[in-house]
């Protein structure tokens, strides 16, 4: 966001998975409820559930 508004250009994050999102818009909704809308608890959980995920896809588990 700083870099944008500093740059107006769009910040490259190289990470394979940095583009990509793990969750739908609804599925943010539900996840930040369920997180009481505590904005580090919703971070640290999706971190968590892009952990997750990127651990199955190397480890090769559904």
């Amino acid at each position: 966001m700083i870099h944008h508004e500093i740059t107006h250009q769009k910040l490259h994050d190289p990470r394979p998975s940095a583009e990509t999102t793990t969750l739908r818009p609804d599925e943010w909704a539900i996840l930040a409820t369920l997180c009481d809308d505590d904005p580090m608890y919703l971070e640290l959980v999706a971190k968590r559930l892009d952990t997750e995920r990127t651990c199955s896809v190397f480890w090769g588990k559904p």
